[in-house]
Formats: structure tokens, C-alpha cells, sequence
């Protein structure tokens, strides 16, 4: 080890709190970082290892074939005639076989609110006949064998609470209708399925709630002993050959698919948390530039002694960098730690959104580490470079005078490649807006705090002087220090500052957007609506999240209700694209949404007919006579277009007749319902009276006008708190800058 190296490691030990300093800003942004990691790899490992063991004891997947994928519901699939079970089972490599049916359906619990929804689906399946094709295991009671029998999840009945031989209510399509319990089970060792909800009926019950007679969504067929997986699928594969819109994989492969469609369904929050995890990081770059600068120049004369005894400049920079390099590694190694904290406490975040991962440990990958060493590193040292450099060019005289002059402030170049970069992304913002895309507006604010980083040693001096200006005769010679030792070192003040300065852009460029669509959901109710009360489903979550027809009707009996406009929302894929379609009552919808300017007649929707949006109709070229090829859920369809209208905020793109849904898709559920009073009945005098409707029907919420624009708006404050909390890593990080820019001044 070299004399300077020596050096280097006593000034570490000798400067405790500078150290300790960086270590706490790059474990913060490590250790959000790999606490991000973790919890994806954990949730990867979470969701591989309970498919395989749901699907350990069965061997062959017979499915439909697939329509459409994209969008909220996932794939779409045909389903399959019941009947194939049999020509399955008849398969000499097959030991067994039974067909698997789902819908959805809520549990209710004893206090009369809804188990599950929003974030996560409520499922209804039947109880196959033979074990291996269950997922589902018993950990009480028996199978269902009446249609008003059912077993639940061990996290509907530990939520409910409910034991076998209670009553449970269960909200269908159908309406709300209780059920004797007579099994808890679980989803292989797992409460539930990743914190949805599931009721298990009999076939013949979950048939008739799905809409399909004689029919199954997949048949799951078990091997005989010795017969691998492979070739049974091969087997029944023969056997069934010829049969239209069928396709068989293995258990493995049907495993492997479902652990990996819930990970794509999760990997926008991974996404989402590693953009707050990089602003983090980047605003830790800007504070430990300014640290190591800082030191630097503290250490001007030191350094000045050390080239004066004969150290050369590359030993001095490379002394900077190895300081850099060993608080990189160490602050890295603590953030790894730090993250399985992250991890656990955003595990516990995605709980409260409704996703509920089983009982595991966190998963620590060996590529979680390497990331979070090389990036804690890369950050420390590149941020460290530039200050090492300089402190590479001291030159031995300035042992002996005061070169901590920063002349920053003066620079032409500074100055032009500062406004450039403002007026870059000023163009970039403009271009974000005008459409082009979500990606330029994301551009032009890095461009935006690139330019101000640029720009700030110029502008720093001015302001320094001009904000202090007051200081000296409000606060005397404390004042004058202040204000003169802001404005010495421009690029100093503007360093420190900046960290800060990205936060406060992130809250207020977070706080203009949710102001912004607050402001534009209110005047779309305004504009849009003009019923008088709004029905819709609690904790949306998808085109999933509906309820019975049956309660538009109980609604229209209530005295002083004129009418009731049912909306139904469903996916299907229009063209070449997946998109949600809406239904409607044509005959009433005009009276309750206001469509604005509207070519041919909403009226004459039904049938194969469909209306569209202006906007689609321009983008297009869509005119009044076309015909749209649309896959629906059940079947496919040429739909005539009959109708433009111009606002499609509440219908949507695209829109049809309820009778049009009802052909074309099986089970029929509610979205919203828009409800208007008749004559002059009052809303004060007919609420009591709907809410008395709505206590029936405990998925659903009644709000009127005015609570309806409160609720949207609460679901973005829902949001915008934890953008907040994300951002807290980012500003705690600024705040650490701020005060260890001041401390080290003090000593200065």
C-alpha cells in the first residue's frame, strides 16, 4: 500500500461524519433500488412455486383456442364442449379427467361489505370430481354436491368470518343469494390465489352463472403411472384431433403460463417503483458531487503539500476516486440490507392495493446484488470524478495562497449550453402535449433539470445576492457571511440546491397533473352527465367489476325515478387492436349523457350495429355506412356503424345496444347505472328510498352528482399519496445534501 493510499484511509477514518454522510445517501438509493428487486424476484418465486404445486398432480391441459389477448381480462378463449371430457377420459395414457368452469362471484362478509375486488378478481369455479384436477385443496368440510352449496377460500372464511355449515352471501350476476358453506379450502398451500377471492360451486351452478350450457374452460387430464407428460398431451392430442378451436399443453407449460401472466399483470408496479428508485438515485448523484467537490476544495492546501513533496496528480485523483470507490462499496453493501427492509415494507403496500402474496421469504438473487453494487458504485465513483480531476490539477503553489475562487459564475459556455438545453426541452415538452407522446414530456424534464444544473453556477451569484439582500440589516454580520459565502461559490450554492430543486419539481409537476385531471373529471361530470344519481360497482378495478341487471330494474320500481340507463363495459378486439366496448339502452341514453355533437342517431343502435367516437371516425376514416369486424368474448360479429358522436369520455370508443352484448357475450353485468328523477321529484325525497335498494346489493355505491366527482377526485388524492411516499426517498436524499453542504461550510 502506498503512502498516499495510507493517507486516503486515515482521511476516511478521520472525517466520521462526512462519511457517514454518503453512506446514508447512497444506501437510501441503493437500497430503494434493491429493495424494488427483491420484491419482484420474490413475487416471481412466490407465484412459479404455487402454480407448480397447484398444477403438480395433473399432466395434460385441453383448452380453447385463443381469440384476443391484451387488455384488463387477459387472453380470451372459445370455450369447449363438456362432452370432449369423455373422449379425454377414453384416452388409454389418461387416468382421469375432469372439465374446469370459472365466473365471478363476491363473497359477502358478516358485516355486510364485499371480500375482495378491485385490485384483486373474485373468481367462481366448479369442484372438479377428481382430486389431481383441483387446485383447490380441502383443509375442512366436503365438496359441494347441491346448486345452494359451496366451498370458500380460507381467505374468504378467515375474513368473513366463516366456518363450514354458515351461511354465506354470495354476489353473482344473478343477484345476491346465500349459500351454505360446506368446505374451506385452499389454493394449494395458499390462503388464495395471490389475494383473490374464489367460491366453489357445482358444475351445473357455475355453468348457469357463467351463461354456458354444456360447456368448460379447460379440461385438466391426469397421466396414468409411468406416463410422462409429454406424451399424454401428445396422446389426447391424437384423440381429439379434428375437433375445431382446441389446443393441448402440458401441466408444466399451463403452470409456467399462469405464474407468468401474473407476473406481466404486476410488472407495471415493479416499473412504476424503479422510475421513483432512479430519481432517487440521480438526485443522490447531484448531492455526492457536491460533497466530494466540496472536500476538494477544503482541501485545497493539503493537496497543494502533497504535490509538493512529490505526489503526482494522477496519486491525487486516484486518492478522490479511492475514497469514492470505498464509500461506494460500502454504502452499497448497507443498501443491499436496507432493501430487504424496502422489499418487506412495499410487500406490505401491494397488500393494501389488494394483492396479498402467500407467507415466503424475501428472495435475494445474485443479480440484485451485482446491480446494486455496480450502480451504488458507478454512482459514487462518476459522481466523485470530475472533483477528483480538479483535484488532480492543484498545483503545489497553492499550498501557500487561496485558490477557492469559483469563477463559474462568468462562463459564456455555461451560460449557452444552459439555455439550450432549457429551450430543448421546453420543445420537447411542447411536442409531449401535443400528443406525440408521454415519452418527450418524461424528456424535456430531464432536459429541463440537465439545463439548470448547467445553468445554476450563472444565475446562483445574482439571485444569492439579490434574495440576501436583506439579510445584513435584519440579521447583521451573521447576515453578511450568509449572503457572501452563498454567492462566493455559485456553483456550490447551485449544486445543493438543485437536489432539492428536483423533488420540489417532481411534488409540484405531480401536484399540476392530479390538479389537472381533478379538474377535468369534475367537468366531464358537469358536461357529460345529466343524470341525478350514479351507480357503480365499489373499488373498481377492470371491465371485470359489474353487477346484476336485476338491480336496474329494482331501481326503476322506486317512486319518483324516471329512468335508468344501464352501461356495460366489455373487451373485444375491434380490428386489429383490443379495446373496451360499451352497451347501452339507445332508447334512454341521450337523456342521461351528454354525447354532444352526434352524426346519424344513437337510437337506431341494436342489432349488428355500433357507434363510434369522432375521434376513432377521424383517425380512421371512419363514415356512417362502414362495418367494423369485432370479436366479442362469445362470438364474432360485423358491426354497421349507424352512429359519430363527439364526446366518448363516458362511452367510450366504441358503443352498442345492450342486445348486441347480450348476443354476443355470455354473462351479462352492469357497469354503471345513471338514473334520473321524474318531473319534479326531488333527489332529497327519493335518496332514502334507493338507498334502501341499494343495502340488497353490496358491491355497489349510490352517489349523486356531487359525491361522484368527490370519489374521482379521491381516487387520484388515492395516487397522488403514494407518488408522495415514493418521492420521500428522493427528498430525504435532497434534505441529507442540503445539511451536509451547511455542516461542511461551518467548518470551511
Amino acid at each position: 500500500m502506498t503512502d498516499v493510499n495510507r493517507l486516503t484511509l486515515k482521511n476516511l477514518w478521520a472525517r466520521k461524519f462526512r462519511v457517514l454522510s454518503l453512506l446514508g445517501i447512497i444506501l437510501t438509493g441503493v437500497g430503494f433500488m434493491a429493495g424494488v428487486f427483491v420484491l419482484k424476484d420474490t413475487i416471481n418465486k412466490t407465484f412459479d412455486d404455487l402454480f407448480t404445486s397447484v398444477y403438480a398432480d395433473a399432466s395434460a391441459v385441453v383448452r380453447g383456442t385463443a381469440n384476443f389477448s391484451g387488455g384488463d381480462t387477459g387472453t380470451n378463449r372459445d370455450r369447449i364442449p363438456a362432452t370432449l371430457t369423455d373422449r379425454v377420459r377414453a384416452v388409454p395414457s389418461v387416468a382421469g379427467a375432469d372439465g374446469i368452469v370459472q365466473s365471478s362471484a363476491q363473497a359477502v362478509d358478516r358485516k355486510g361489505k364485499t371480500i375482495g375486488g378491485g385490485g384483486a378478481p373474485t373468481f367462481a369455479y366448479n369442484w372438479p370430481s377428481i382430486k389431481e384436477a383441483n387446485p383447490y385443496r380441502l383443509v375442512g368440510g366436503r365438496a359441494p354436491e347441491a346448486d345452494d352449496e359451496v366451498v370458500i377460500d380460507r381467505l374468504i372464511a378467515t375474513k368473513g368470518p366463516y366456518a363450514v355449515g354458515d351461511q354465506v352471501p354470495v354476489l353473482t350476476s344473478a343477484g345476491n343469494q346465500s349459500y351454505k358453506v360446506v368446505g374451506v379450502a385452499t389454493f394449494g398451500t395458499a390462503d388464495s390465489a395471490g389475494g383473490s377471492t374464489a367460491v366453489l360451486f357445482t358444475t351445473a351452478k357455475v355453468q348457469q352463472l357463467a351463461g354456458v350450457n354444456g360447456e368448460v374452460d379447460e379440461i385438466l387430464a391426469v397421466a396414468r403411472p409411468g406416463v410422462s407428460q409429454t406424451q399424454v398431451r401428445d396422446d389426447i392430442a391424437k384423440a381429439i384431433d379434428g375437433t375445431t378451436k382446441t389446443e393441448v399443453l402440458t401441466a408444466k407449460a399451463r403452470a409456467a403460463e399462469s405464474a407468468s401472466d401474473v407476473k406481466k399483470a404486476l410488472g407495471f408496479f415493479s416499473t412504476f417503483l424503479l422510475v421513483f428508485a432512479f430519481i432517487s438515485i440521480f438526485v443522490g448523484m447531484f448531492v455526492i458531487y457536491n460533497m466530494f467537490k466540496i472536500t476538494v476544495d477544503q482541501r485545497t492546501r493539503e493537496m497543494a503539500l502533497l504535490r509538493a513533496i512529490g505526489a503526482s496528480g494522477t496519486q491525487v485523483r486516484r486518492s478522490i476516486l479511492l475514497e469514492s470507490t470505498i464509500t461506494g462499496v460500502v454504502g452499497s453493501v448497507l443498501g443491499i440490507g436496507f432493501g430487504l427492509g424496502t422489499a418487506a415494507g412495499l410487500k406490505g403496500l401491494l397488500k393494501a392495493f389488494g394483492l396479498d402474496l402467500p407467507a415466503t421469504g424475501l428472495v435475494l438473487a445474485p443479480r440484485t446484488v451485482v446491480v446494486a453494487l455496480v450502480v451504488g458504485l458507478l454512482t459514487t465513483v462518476v459522481s466523485a470524478y470530475f472533483p477528483a480531476r480538479r483535484a488532480a490539477k492543484v498545483p503545489p503553489i497553492a499550498a501557500l495562497r487561496d485558490v477557492a475562487i469559483d469563477r463559474s459564475g462568468s462562463s459564456a459556455v455555461r451560460l449557452v449550453i444552459g439555455l439550450v438545453m432549457l429551450g430543448l426541452a421546453g420543445a420537447a415538452l411542447a411536442a409531449g402535449l401535443l400528443k406525440v407522446g408521454i415519452t418527450l414530456v418524461g424528456l424535456s424534464f430531464v432536459l429541463a433539470i440537465l439545463g439548470v444544473a448547467v445553468l445554476g453556477p450563472v444565475i446562483a451569484r445574482p439571485l444569492s445576492r439579490l434574495i440576501g439582500r436583506p439579510l445584513p440589516s435584519l440579521r447583521g454580520m451573521t447576515g453578511t457571511l450568509a449572503r457572501e459565502n452563498a454567492s462566493r461559490n455559485p456553483k456550490r450554492t447551485s449544486a445543493t440546491a438543485l437536489a432539492l430543486t428536483i423533488g420540489v419539481a417532481l411534488v409540484s409537476g405531480v401536484l399540476v397533473m392530479a390538479s389537472s385531471i381533478k379538474s377535468s373529471v369534475a367537468s366531464t361530470i358537469d358536461k357529460q352527465i345529466a343524470g341525478d344519481f350514479v351507480v357503480l360497482a365499489k373499488n373498481q378495478g377492470g371491465v371485470s367489476d359489474g353487477f346484476s341487471p336485476k338491480l336496474a330494474s329494482d331501481i326503476g320500481a322506486v317512486k319518483g325515478v324516471g329512468n335508468v340507463t344501464a352501461l356495460r363495459i366489455t373487451e373485444a378486439k375491434v380490428g386489429t387492436s383490443v379495446s373496451r366496448v360499451t352497451g347501452t339502452d339507445p332508447a334512454t341514453v341521450t337523456k342521461v349523457v351528454n354525447a354532444g355533437k352526434v352524426q346519424g342517431s344513437l337510437a337506431g343502435l341494436g342489432g349488428d350495429t355500433v357507434a363510434v367516437s369522432e375521434t376513432y371516425a377521424k383517425d380512421h376514416g371512419t363514415t356512417i355506412g362502414a362495418t367494423l369486424p369485432v370479436q366479442f368474448t362469445k362470438a364474432a360479429a360485423s358491426l354497421k356503424v349507424v352512429a359519430i358522436y363527439e364526446k366518448a369520455d363516458l362511452l367510450g370508443t366504441y358503443l352498442v345496444g345492450n342486445d348486441t352484448l347480450e348476443t354476443y357475450t355470455p354473462v351479462q353485468t352492469d357497469s354503471v347505472l345513471l338514473i334520473n328523477l321524474a318531473g319534479t321529484a326531488k333527489a332529497a325525497d327519493v335518496r332514502p328510498a334507493l338507498d334502501t335498494v341499494i343495502t340488497g346489493y353490496p358491491s355497489v355505491e349510490l352517489q349523486d352528482r356531487t359525491e361522484f366527482k368527490n370519489a374521482q377526485a379521491a381516487q387520484v388524492n388515492q395516487l397522488l399519496a403514494l407518488v408522495y411516499v415514493l418521492l420521500a426517498f428522493a427528498i430525504i436524499i435532497a434534505l441529507f445534501g442540503i445539511a451536509n453542504t451547511l455542516a461542511l461550510s461551518i467548518v470551511e
